[in-house]
């Protein structure tokens, strides 16, 4: 469970790939020094073969994952879409969209069951399609909830995912008067949207920057989901330099770019080690300001904090529903956009399978450095990428993160560590030493600042 990364000139950091400690040492020859292998036997980093400790460590963290709660409920309120993006999952995979928005009474039975429990915080996110071409019934499902579930004693957000061009002054000052949190989607500059367009292949920039602008000045928290792939990824740190400046949203999805058709290589993905680097830079600019990137939060916050990701996302975990147009639940929304391929209970089988994938119990990622902050990735990527159950495009790009984290915390930290292990032959950075590849970024369940979908 220990993995060794070279850092500065000879210096070591060796790694518990299962608690998440790191300890660096000088060099090879201070593996054979008896301070260094004593702290390394107090931290677990070494044992015999009557020693249990790597699997008491397992059980434990398989013991300590909370689960049995759902604290996300995603309503794809439609099919329809004023848009062509051309890389949506739904758009392309729907044979024959439903014209019509959920069935209410379905809706309001989903939100029943998200709060049968309420020991937790929890999110409302109403996506779609485009949700904003049915203002009225989105209104409806936010008036019964604040009804039913009061703020005074459920802890909630109710959150909108929405192209933008539909919003208007209106609809915004609705949302603010509603405290409710919406998210935009926008892959930065003008010349970065040429995936986003209009059903006769338009841009849709101007109308999309317009609703942001709406909310911003009628102050409703506004978070920017991008998707980063093949249109963006050179230019990327310009065009988030761009949407944090233009715009100051509460968080920037990041999202690695997806297959878009089930069963067919997309053009537009990138290598996920170039992504890694990309964002990390963008982050190490951009961390004392705390813009949070959501996922890159994913990694960096369980790095952090030295705590194992037994799952990427919460259809794995089983925290998360999601109701479909037809009124259809299932814990995956990117299956649930493959209902005319695959049944309920098809989805409801890969999911629990990919459960059991979890780098913890799986044979491939354990000897991987990084699998405590992975939690095997996306059970849709696994599936049409590599037609297994490894989303082994993941694995390129959290392997590449954890190096970059491990390096980060050492430069961070140089004069303190290289002081410590001049005095006492190693280094164990503290948490306050950890928390320094944060900067200022924080996380906040009842806020856009978290990993929505994959909370677990």
């Amino acid at each position: 469970v220990v993995s060794k990364i070279r850092i500065d000139g000879e210096i070591i950091a060796l790694s518990n790939c299962l608690s998440l400690q790191q300890i660096f040492v000088k060099n090879e020859e201070s593996l054979r020094d008896d301070r260094v292998l004593d702290v390394l036997q107090k931290n677990s980093f070494l044992r015999n073969k009557k020693d249990c400790a790597e699997e008491n460590m397992r059980s434990s963290i398989i013991a300590n994952f909370e689960n049995g709660e759902f604290t996300l409920l995603r309503i794809l309120l439609t099919d329809l879409c004023n848009l062509g993006c051309r890389y949506c999952k739904v758009c392309h995979n729907i044979d024959n969209p439903i014209v019509s928005r959920t069935p209410l009474k379905n809706i309001y039975r989903a939100i029943d069951v998200l709060f049968e429990r309420a020991e937790r915080e929890k999110v409302i996110h109403i996506t779609g399609g485009e949700p904003m071409i049915f203002l009225k019934e989105i209104k409806k499902i936010i008036s019964y909830t604040r009804k039913k579930y009061s703020h005074s004693r459920y802890k909630y957000i109710v959150v909108v995912g929405t192209n933008g061009t539909l919003l208007d002054g209106e609809a915004t000052k609705y949302f603010k008067d509603n405290d409710i949190r919406v998210i935009v989607s926008l892959d930065g500059e003008k010349t970065a949207n040429v995936m986003r367009i209009k059903k006769d292949g338009t841009s849709s920039f101007d109308e999309a920057t317009r609703g942001i602008n709406l909310l911003k000045s009628d102050d409703v928290e506004t978070g920017i989901s991008m998707v980063v792939g093949i249109h963006n990824i050179e230019t990327l740190e310009r065009h988030i330099d761009y949407v944090i400046q233009e715009f100051e949203p509460a968080s920037l999805g990041v999202n690695f770019i997806k297959n878009t058709k089930a069963n067919e290589k997309s053009t537009f993905l990138i290598d996920g080690s170039v992504y890694a680097e990309k964002i990390y830079s963008i982050h190490k600019k951009n961390r004392k300001k705390g813009v949070f990137m959501e996922l890159l939060a994913r990694k960096i916050f369980p790095f952090v904090e030295k705590k194992y990701r037994l799952y990427d996302c919460g259809a794995s975990s089983g925290t998360t529903m999601n109701i479909d147009s037809s009124g259809n639940l299932g814990t995956c929304k990117s299956f649930l956009c493959l209902k005319t391929k695959y049944t309920s209970s098809d989805m409801h089988t890969i999911i629990e399978d990919f459960k059991k994938r979890s780098p913890i119990y799986n044979e491939y990622c354990k000897k991987c450095a990084a699998q405590g902050i992975c939690g095997n990735g996306c059970a849709y990527e696994a599936m049409f990428n590599e037609g297994k159950m490894i989303d082994k495009r993941a694995c390129k790009y959290v392997v590449r993160f954890f190096n970059l984290f491990v390096r980060d915390l050492f430069e961070l930290n140089k004069s303190k560590a290289i002081k410590a292990i001049n005095k006492d032959g190693y280094y164990i950075p503290s948490l306050s030493d950890r928390k320094k590849i944060l900067g200022n970024v924080v996380k906040d369940k009842l806020s856009l600042k978290q990993c929505i979908g994959h909370e677990i």
